[in-house]
């Protein structure tokens, strides 16, 4: 079956309507909920705005409103067999009057990351963008005129957000035992210096599976339980033989 379309991301417009990006067409639309009738679709084939310099994406993900008249989204400009430039977060500014777009930032990564597949930008409080690359194995944090302030190479190639907490207790597993090490508990990632309790911060989290800790019989390795616990302040990981 071929995938005519691809959409991979939907956002509500400030005016109601509905921002749907569409990866194989290469091409964002704003269309009616109600009527379903397209009002602009940007870039593509039959873009209704002129594209001024610099405007350039295609297979894109996660197109959403960075103000009622910009367009941010993740422009992959691969698609792993066509390589049309280098993956980046885009701002792209719309004058519906003139018809036009217009470049307002392009944030590649300094290292020159390539995402063939997923990728996504998010807007921090502090004014800093944080986007995963999807593929390209790597989440960053960017500050508003562009430095990198965080990066991280991952894995794997999860769905990423950041998170903020505040006085968060983390409280240990009450099946500890020689036998059963703690389960997993809610902490930043290693290396990051930040608190684990007490005055709470900011860090870049992704989805783990719901698995406990628990040292295989040999080698590196996990072993999944029937249940895992679901109480406040714990989430289960999977053990890697190497500690947390």
């Amino acid at each position: 079956m071929f995938d005519a379309f691809h959409m991979n991301s939907i956002a509500l417009a400030p005016d109601g309507d509905l921002l749907i990006s569409m990866r194989h067409t290469s091409t964002v639309y704003k269309v009616s909920p109600s009527t379903g009738q397209i009002a602009w679709q940007l870039g593509g084939k039959h873009s209704t705005f002129a594209l001024q310099p610099g405007v350039q994406f295609a297979f894109q993900h996660d197109a959403q409103f960075a103000d009622p008249h910009t367009i941010r989204l993740f422009n992959n400009d691969t698609d792993g067999a066509d390589t049309l430039g280098q993956s980046s977060i885009e701002w792209i500014r719309l004058d519906e009057a003139a018809h036009t777009a217009t470049l307002v930032r392009n944030q590649t990564h300094p290292g020159g990351v390539q995402t063939f597949a997923m990728g996504n930008a998010q807007p921090l409080p502090n004014g800093n963008t944080f986007g995963g690359w999807g593929t390209g194995q790597h989440i960053s944090e960017f500050g508003p005129s562009g430095e990198l302030v965080y990066d991280a190479q991952t894995p794997q190639a999860p769905p990423i957000a950041r998170f903020c907490r505040s006085g968060v207790r983390n409280r240990p597993s009450r099946r500890r035992s020689a036998s059963r090490p703690a389960i997993g508990r809610r902490s930043p990632p290693s290396g990051t210096g930040r608190p684990r309790s007490g005055s709470g911060g900011c860090w870049p989290v992704t989805p783990r599976p719901r698995y406990t800790r628990w040292p295989p019989r040999s080698g590196p390795g996990w072993r999944r339980r029937s249940r895992c616990p679901r109480r406040p302040g714990f989430r289960c990981r999977p053990w890697t033989g190497r500690g947390r």
